[in-house]
């Protein structure tokens, strides 16, 4: 379809070659919301599990088996610390889309 087309052939999003990484990366993007926000960014955990629906996370909660990462500095979602296996890890309940290594 020739409109769907032209419309695509506009977008900037459309012209990035898909070969090449994003610019949007998950460190970059904290990096920026803490220099905005006045805050330090931290590295988390290399492991973080985003859970879809919650859950888990909710258990997790209520039995105090996670508590709440403080440096998380997403709008729309919150993050959990927990140890696996003896592991640092985060979980983001409710998180569709959310980025599945952030850390290091």
């Amino acid at each position: 379809m020739k409109l769907i087309d032209d419309l695509n052939n506009d977008l900037p999003l459309s012209a990035h070659p898909l070969g090449f990484e994003s610019d949007f990366t998950p460190q970059a993007l904290i990096e920026a919301v803490c220099t905005k926000r006045g805050q330090v960014s931290v590295a988390g955990p290399e492991v973080c599990v985003r859970e879809f629906d919650s859950d888990i996370t909710d258990y997790l909660v209520q039995s105090k088996a996670v508590f709440p990462w403080r440096n998380w500095v997403c709008f729309h979602t919150q993050m959990f610390a927990l140890v696996l296996n003896g592991k640092p890890c985060e979980i983001v309940p409710r998180a569709l889309g959310a980025p599945s290594h952030i850390g290091g």
